[in-house]
């Protein structure tokens, strides 16, 4: 089982040791949560709900998004990251303890530094003039890991999962080693879950357990819920990865110096835009790299596949039947027969035959997200 790579400066270098603060992309805008509009700036959105929205529902907002009413915090908040709108008064059960009034701004402080519990939250708006009021209820859950924590989490994924075939053994072995705090133990069981997906694509006899082939969608699924919070290499590595094997490519998550995803988010983005394959310049490649993340074998191949299009090296048209023949070969989920089959459309149009590329943009026509681009293939005058 390969793994994909995280480029380094040096061949000497590892990821975790002097690696830049890797931050979270800001939210361009602030999503109204009564309406379709959105703001680039607070005192727009502030005069937005005082006109438009006078007495309703109050709302908590985090990065520039409206919350469900049930919820995890999983990562350290700074005071601009959250934002309470139409809220005049505050009522807090923290970890079931008696219910107490705060006003807005004593409710952020608390918020951002808050790191383990359990709060019943309730945000009113009141109207002066009529006496008029309306509420808003959360449940809200804390599960913030201590920096020191992740970084040892980190580390232990990379040394003992990030591997060729990583075992069951391998898996306990990690999380043993993981240090026992309840909230740096949820991000290892992500990292966790991420590893069993990827060994039911590559084996699913392998797992010890009554699991299907399919359910590698759930356990991927369930361990980016979890890290998609986390703006820290390895979890930025398992998301991008699991984007590619769910077929998520309209993410706004972008690959930072993960070369063979890059290339390949980028190849099938520009697929389902209607554009063609985008080129990168050799230079782009990288020169040092080291493992981070576990991949299962098929990935591995159509990931190859993309960086060579995305280079515009030449592909023999035998490269093709060498795709189909993954499938019988290995177990192939529904995202990568569509991925492959547009990989395989690529390089038949690329080499000038259309006969050997109209089966699989037949295949494809009425996919949901590669449709448009195969129909208008089949169409196009020969």
């Amino acid at each position: 089982m390969p793994t994909t790579n995280w480029i380094l400066e040096a061949a000497e270098d590892r990821y975790w040791e002097g690696i830049a603060p890797f931050e979270l992309e800001p939210e361009p805008e602030i999503e109204c949560p009564f309406c379709a509009r959105s703001f680039h700036s607070q005192s727009e959105f502030k005069t937005h709900l005082g006109l438009d929205h006078p007495l309703a529902l109050p709302a908590l907002l985090i990065r520039g998004k409206p919350q469900p009413s049930e919820f995890t915090i999983r990562t350290s908040l700074q005071r601009s990251h959250v934002d309470l709108c139409n809220t005049s008064v505050c009522f807090l059960r923290a970890d079931g303890a008696k219910s107490g009034q705060l006003k807005p701004v004593e409710l952020l402080d608390r918020i951002c530094s808050e790191t383990y519990g359990l709060w019943e939250l309730g945000l009113v708006n009141k109207r002066i003039a009529d006496e008029g009021q309306a509420e808003s209820r959360y449940l809200v859950r804390f599960r913030v890991p201590r920096q020191e924590a992740l970084n040892i989490v980190d580390q232990q994924f990379v040394q003992r999962l990030a591997v060729d075939k990583p075992s069951h053994l391998d898996l306990q072995q990690f999380l043993d080693a993981c240090p026992k705090d309840p909230c740096a133990i949820e991000y290892a069981g992500a990292l966790g879950d991420y590893v069993l997906g990827v060994m039911l694509k590559e084996q699913p006899g392998a797992v010890r357990a009554p699991i299907q082939f399919d359910e590698f969608k759930a356990k991927m699924a369930s361990s980016m819920e979890i890290l998609a919070q986390f703006a820290r290499p390895v979890a930025h590595a398992v998301t991008a990865t699991i984007d590619f094997n769910l077929n998520n490519f309209d993410s706004s998550r972008k690959p930072s110096r993960l070369y063979a995803l890059g290339a390949g988010q980028s190849l099938f983005r520009a697929i389902i835009a209607g554009d063609s394959v985008p080129r990168v310049s050799v230079d782009a490649e990288p020169k040092y790299t080291a493992p981070i993340c576990p991949l299962d074998t098929v990935s591995h191949q159509l990931l190859s596949v993309c960086e060579r299009l995305t280079r515009g090296a030449r592909i023999p048209i035998t490269l093709a039947d060498d795709l189909v023949c993954l499938s019988k070969e290995h177990a192939i989920s529904e995202y990568d027969m569509s991925k492959i089959n547009v990989l395989c459309a690529v390089i038949c149009l690329e080499n000038n035959d259309r006969s050997a590329a109209t089966p699989h943009l037949r295949a494809l026509q009425f996919h949901f997200l590669f449709g448009h681009w195969a129909r208008a293939k089949i169409e196009e005058p020969t």
